[in-house]
């Protein structure tokens, strides 16, 4: 499924889909350091547009009882429990309620920093 598919044939009807939603990626800086050099206010903000433009597009294709599953390489609010809550806030998200979230931290887990955010559609 693309961003120029009709979705029409796929409302409701999906029991999981996963967003590995497009991010500035600062949960990879241990193996690109340089990422923080070209990230701009302006690129954040672009980020953060197109993560919302996703969830509210996609969020469609979840039937009742489904689960969408929202995932960032960020390390950043703004990209994750910031934009969760955004979303269950829009009209579109009052449908979902949020059953779990984890931020793994480069700094504890020794890995990349990620983010995943489980909701699931009443």
């Amino acid at each position: 499924i693309s961003h120029t598919t009709d979705l029409g044939p796929f409302y409701n009807k999906a029991d999981r889909v996963l967003i590995d939603a497009p991010c500035s990626g600062l949960g990879i800086l241990k193996r690109k350091p340089d990422t923080k050099w070209k990230l701009t206010p302006k690129t954040l903000q672009s980020y953060v547009d197109t993560q919302e433009a996703i969830l509210r597009r996609y969020c469609v294709t979840v039937k009742s009882g489904g689960r969408l599953v929202y995932a960032t390489c960020s390390i950043l609010s703004r990209e994750n429990e910031q934009q969760v809550r955004r979303f269950l806030d829009s009209p579109e998200g009052k449908e979902f309620y949020l059953e779990s979230e984890e931020m793994i931290w480069p700094s504890e887990s020794g890995f990349d920093g990620f983010y995943i955010a489980t909701l699931t559609k009443k």
